[in-house]
């Protein structure tokens, strides 16, 4: 697999233009410079403060690149030698307990989703210079599920069939998925579990409701989510709580709005 070192992988000492100049003193001004390689700059300051950030690189469909940086580092940008050829940037951010497999981020067994945001765009990288800027978004669910119930010490299994993304494409990958949903208010019985992103509405996810081995309610609430206007291919997506009361087998879905605050309701 074969790369362009960058040449500017380490934290920018001094002025970007300098180093550029520096860098292409192995192409003289007389030479073809087809050869060159084109100096790839991604900008990182939407992820400054929020931790650090994957960064990978692919062309030709192979990965040529990947790095984990502190964006706080890079004021500049973070830069790197590419081919003059098109390139596909992903930068991720928020990974905490999901596995980087290859060309694939996957979500371990018996985990919820990371709170990850992404990036992910093709350049052309004809030129000399490209410089683009990491526009990180939203890229996990909060579900947020509020038992109308007396029971107490509960158990909420959570299946799906998305267990992750593909790093080139940033687009969601089938595979088993599967946890707990997190205890957050004992005296509410409200538990929470974060979802990846979907394909769309007609993927699968199934909850399940248990008292020791008692199943107290069970069945997949993909279409509900979808029919209180849930859309899983906005950029930011958007949180959403479900209110169940197992004894009538109702519940209702509410979208909390990520971006403009507002809520819809609607009662199955």
């Amino acid at each position: 697999m074969k790369f362009f070192k960058s040449f500017c992988s380490a934290p920018a000492k001094t002025g970007l233009l300098i180093a550029i100049v520096t860098a292409s003193a192995s192409c003289s001004l007389k030479e073809d410079r087809d050869g060159c390689p084109c100096h790839l700059i991604i900008g990182l300051e939407q992820a400054v403060g929020n931790g650090n950030a994957g960064i990978f690189i692919f062309q030709d469909g192979d990965k040529t690149l990947t790095d984990n940086v502190e964006p706080s580092e890079y004021p500049e940008g973070y830069c790197s030698d590419v081919r003059r050829a098109p390139a596909t940037i992903t930068v991720i951010q928020g990974l905490s307990e999901g596995i980087v497999n290859g060309e694939e981020f996957i979500i371990r067994d018996g985990n919820d989703a990371d709170k990850m945001f992404l990036h992910n765009e093709t350049l052309q990288c004809g030129s000399e210079t490209v410089r683009t800027s990491a526009d990180l978004h939203k890229n996990w669910s909060t579900l947020e599920i509020c038992l109308i119930t007396e029971e107490d010490s509960l158990d909420i299994d959570i299946n799906g069939g998305i267990c992750g993304i593909d790093l080139r494409t940033g687009k969601p990958i089938k595979g088993v998925f599967r946890c707990k949903a997190r205890l957050l208010d004992s005296n509410f019985a409200v538990y929470s579990v974060n979802l990846p992103r979907q394909n769309n509405s007609e993927d699968e996810i199934y909850i399940s409701v248990k008292k020791e081995s008692r199943e107290l309610y069970a069945g997949d609430i993909s279409k509900a989510i979808a029919e209180a206007g849930f859309d899983w291919s906005k950029p930011d997506l958007d949180d959403i709580r479900l209110r169940l009361d197992y004894v009538s087998a109702t519940f209702s879905i509410e979208i909390a709005g990520w971006d403009n605050g507002t809520d819809s309701d609607r009662v199955i």
